[in-house]
């Protein structure tokens, strides 16, 4: 097996994760409430990523003001409206669609869904994002 695959094979710092991930929020997760309405549960937390899934309720679920302190891709799980505060006061609206994926960078927010559907998203932070290595080195385009 060519090296770079193989470390993959054996859990090295591949980042073809995500559908890995997903299935370990099937199993036992810790479960932290961060409104009354809001449920977020840790799947998965190492030194290398750390996956959260976060059901926000119609209209009342929300999160505080927090930090995300690595870059972090998105999967929308169950799709609809959020809105999130930057510590600025600056209001954006996402409007978001189950199977969607989106990119996030650093950044502080707070988070608000505004629509009549839940919104339940995966969120895996890349600790080490500067050392993952990139698609074409881990699967070469011929």
């Amino acid at each position: 097996m060519p090296k770079k695959i193989d470390r993959i094979a054996r859990g090295g710092r591949g980042r073809a994760l995500v559908p890995v991930l997903v299935l370990f929020l099937l199993a036992g997760c810790a479960t932290t409430r961060q409104s009354p309405q809001t449920v977020r549960r840790v799947a998965l937390e190492n030194d290398e990523v750390l996956v959260v899934e976060t059901t926000y309720p119609p209209k009342v679920g929300s999160t505080p003001m927090h930090t995300h302190l690595w870059p972090h891709a998105v999967y929308v799980v169950e799709g609809g409206t959020l809105q999130t505060t930057a510590p600025d006061g600056s209001v954006s609206t996402l409007e978001l669609r189950p199977g969607q994926t989106l990119w996030r960078g650093v950044q502080s927010h707070s988070t608000r869904n505004i629509g009549p559907t839940t919104v339940r998203i995966v969120e895996v932070e890349i600790k080490n994002a500067s050392t993952a290595p990139r698609p074409a080195e881990v699967f070469p385009v011929r």
